[in-house]
């Protein structure tokens, strides 16, 4: 379960941009591409129990899953990836550039 270390990763970068107590984290939101095979109930389930007895244990972790999206290499056609099926619906080629799928980013962070 990669999520337990990917919920840790995300708390040493929080700790990282807010290493004093002058403010109180709410909430952290991600984006997450369909690609990194990341189970969000489980990530949460893991930040919540990482955040217990700590100064971030009233947070909440939000994730936003980001489509898989390509270019064909070949005609040039932009699309959505379904089904993880890197086959171009304009041409049929099969020479697929991920532009987005991959991604896992604290897009912002809510403080008071």
């Amino acid at each position: 379960m990669h999520e337990l270390s990917l919920a840790q990763n995300i708390l040493d970068i929080v700790r990282e941009y807010l290493p004093t107590q002058q403010h109180k984290l709410k909430e952290v939101h991600l984006q997450i591409g369909s690609l990194m095979a990341v189970v969000p109930e489980s990530l949460v389930f893991c930040y919540d129990t990482l955040v217990q007895n700590t100064p971030f244990a009233d947070s909440t972790l939000h994730i936003q899953i980001l489509p898989v999206k390509a270019r064909c290499r070949e005609c040039g056609m932009l699309s959505e990836i379904k089904n993880f099926i890197f086959i171009c619906p304009a041409c049929g080629a099969k020479n697929m550039k991920t532009l987005q799928g991959n991604e896992l980013i604290i897009s912002h962070l809510e403080v008071t």
